[in-house]
């Protein structure tokens, strides 16, 4: 269950604002606290893979952060 709440926007909102500003990747980095390994690895394959909203015709990753992970900008 994805919830919209804790100051943070939902994830369908900020794949709305990565298409509007034409960033080439989205990593998502606040969760739900209530969420354990296993949903958050179903959230990742559902943005990923089984997205149900309109095609990402813009083809940028979707990326859940994870501890230790490192970007480079």
């Amino acid at each position: 269950m994805v919830v919209q709440g804790f100051g943070h926007s939902t994830y369908d909102m900020a794949i709305e604002n990565v298409k509007k500003s034409g960033a080439r990747k989205l990593v998502c980095t606040h969760f739900n606290p209530a969420h354990n390994d296993a949903a958050l690895d179903d959230i990742q394959k559902y943005y990923t893979n089984g997205w149900p909203h309109e095609a990402n015709n813009n083809n940028f990753p979707i990326v859940l952060a994870q501890e230790g992970m490192e970007i480079e900008i």
